[in-house]
């Protein structure tokens, strides 16, 4: 029988929902810093990691918008962050996931994004808080605990 890894989560980190907030603004920060410094990929663009990690399971163009220059700390936390998604082993609740942050990232409804992805809308909220919840459970069972603030 599958544990149920949001019932861990909550056993394992303090303050379970301190926690999911924590991962939840790091994620989003992530993705909006990889959209800052990603650019435009393809012919005629300068490349980046971001299509590669997140476009091609979600099927959304780059937009190559660039609203802020990151600092190289947020750079570095934006790196950490967006490796947390190796915690999501199951690919439906890995592809709600990445709607969700390349949404995130571009301020798109990713619920209807989801949706025309051939998500329900209950479905993509059920499978990218299940994400949240696995990546909680992984930082935890690995000691790391986030500081408020």
């Amino acid at each position: 029988m599958t544990p149920d890894l949001d019932q861990l989560a909550r056993t394992m980190v303090r303050a379970p929902d301190i926690a999911r907030d924590y991962v939840i603004d790091r994620l989003v920060m992530a993705a909006r810093v990889i959209e800052a410094t990603a650019g435009r990929s393809g012919p005629g663009g300068a490349g980046s990691w971001w299509p590669s990690i997140i476009m091609d399971l979600t099927g959304i163009e780059a937009a190559g918008r660039i609203s802020f220059t990151p600092t190289p700390r947020q750079v570095s936390e934006a790196e950490e962050a967006i490796e947390w998604r190796r915690y999501v082993s199951e690919p439906d609740c890995l592809r709600a996931l990445n709607i969700w942050l390349l949404c995130k990232a571009r301020r798109l409804p990713w619920q209807k994004v989801a949706e025309n992805h051939g998500i329900s809308r209950e479905t993509a909220k059920r499978r990218q808080s299940r994400a949240i919840s696995l990546i909680v459970y992984g930082l935890a069972a690995d000691g790391f605990m986030p500081r408020p603030g």
